[in-house]
């Protein structure tokens, strides 16, 4: 059911600006929010990768046709390297889902952005907006993303940006 609700709520036309993105909720006539698919992915990652096993085999199915759809929606999702929660997201969702789902443009795409992300924080320090509330997505997003990556130069940078945000929130704790 709660696939069958994905589905649904999934943009599936693929001449739409938010083709493989999601609606928040029955209200919206269309995507409004292109951050929807970064939230939405990155439990659907999880998904696929620790608990496909234990579906049917129509679950499995139909969590797959939305994660392909999705990996386009993420794709398209151009996040600039200063909206720092989302853009690790984004990187994540496609490193994530590239991996699993054997999509290695997708995976290199995400890597890519990454690395991105990891040389504006390095030039430009941590440009996180509501960093209170927005450092917890943050590390959720750097501590998924090095626990299930499989490139040991992108799990390199994902450490080096985990130390700094660290080090940033305890030096600025107070």
């Amino acid at each position: 059911k709660l696939f069958e609700v994905a589905a649904r709520m999934q943009d599936r036309d693929p001449k739409s600006k938010g083709y493989g993105n999601f609606r928040w909720s029955w209200s919206n006539p269309t995507v409004m929010d292109y951050n929807a698919v970064e939230f939405c992915m990155q439990g659907g990652a999880l998904l696929w990768m620790r608990h496909r096993d234990k579906m049917s085999e129509g679950a499995r199915k139909q969590l797959r046709e939305i994660l392909d759809f999705a990996v386009e929606g993420c794709l398209r999702h151009k996040v600039r390297e200063s909206y720092t929660n989302i853009a690790l997201m984004n990187a994540e969702n496609l490193i994530l889902l590239g991996e699993a789902l054997d999509l290695p443009k997708a995976a290199d795409e995400g890597y890519a952005r990454l690395d991105r992300i990891y040389r504006y924080t390095l030039d430009n320090g941590i440009c996180e907006y509501g960093s209170p509330t927005y450092y917890g997505v943050d590390l959720d997003d750097l501590v998924l993303t090095e626990a299930f990556m499989k490139r040991e130069d992108g799990r390199k940078q994902v450490r080096a940006l985990l130390d700094l945000f660290w080090t940033d929130i305890a030096m600025n704790f107070f």
